[in-house]
């Protein structure tokens, strides 16, 4: 009797689906998504430290600053050195990114590869609604990730890491700017990364970043932790798969719809 009763308990267990906010956690695992921004991130960084050293060497924040000052704000002077200070920058990284910017101490845009919209604005003063005002204000030594932000109206959304260049006088800020479609790409075609703020940070559907996503109420926030993967039942009754992640400064929840918990064991 015993036996037949311990063989029930167990088929119900085995076959009975999650309820809506089962924790179906399988300890030490990571979704694929965390791992390939973990690696990304890892070579941006990589790239940072190898690019500031170029940078602190040539004394470019120093050098760039003085052109800024000359000829109505150096732009004569300083479309003659940008291809040369683009290559020497991409010698020592991986091409990963849709910009470099290099702001100087006072925080004047005194260098970006691409965006002549914000070469010579200050990110304290004119820029105070895009990314750069915030690596501005917030970056140190380690690097610092933006939340996904714009560089102006015009820009797509990126996100931007940071680091402190201190060198004396010679001390600046250089940024990585990646692009969506390299966030995209990396987290997958099936995952999306959510704010803690609620709001889609990736996603395949630009016009959703920075909207609020309508599944957050279902997961359970507090019970989140970096050693394993949750899951809900979206409103279709789909496994929806969730997961902290967390990068320095960083804080995203990646959630890959229609997976179960079985699919990162």
């Amino acid at each position: 009797m015993k036996k037949a009763i311990l063989l029930s308990i167990l088929i119900i267990s085995c076959t009975s689906g999650p309820d809506i906010m089962s924790t179906g956690q399988a300890p030490g695992s990571a979704d694929p998504a965390s791992i390939s921004l973990k690696r990304l991130f890892s070579v941006c960084e990589a790239d940072m430290a190898r690019a500031g050293k170029v940078i602190i060497s040539h004394g470019l924040v120093k050098n760039l600053s003085h052109l800024h000052r000359m000829d109505s704000g150096g732009r004569k002077y300083y479309l003659l050195e940008r291809e040369a200070i683009t290559r020497l920058i991409n010698s020592v990284t991986r091409g990963l990114y849709c910009d470099y910017i290099l702001m100087n101490s006072s925080g004047t845009v005194i260098y970006t590869m691409k965006n002549d919209r914000v070469f010579g604005k200050n990110a304290a003063t004119q820029l105070k609604n895009s990314g750069l005002y915030k690596c501005y204000t917030e970056s140190g030594r380690d690097a610092y990730y933006s939340d996904v932000l714009k560089v102006d109206r015009e820009d797509g959304y990126s996100l931007f890491i940071s680091s402190r260049l201190e060198n004396g006088a010679s001390s600046g800020i250089f940024v990585l700017q990646i692009g969506m479609a390299r966030l995209r790409e990396t987290v997958g075609e099936k995952s999306e990364a959510i704010g803690l703020d609620k709001k889609y940070k990736i996603t395949a559907d630009s016009a959703s970043i920075q909207s609020e996503y309508g599944q957050f109420g279902r997961m359970n926030i507090k019970g989140l932790g970096e050693s394993g993967v949750m899951y809900f039942l979206d409103n279709a009754g789909a496994e929806t798969a969730y997961s902290l992640f967390r990068h320095r400064n960083l804080e995203w929840i990646i959630v890959t719809e229609k997976f179960g918990p079985s699919d990162f064991r």
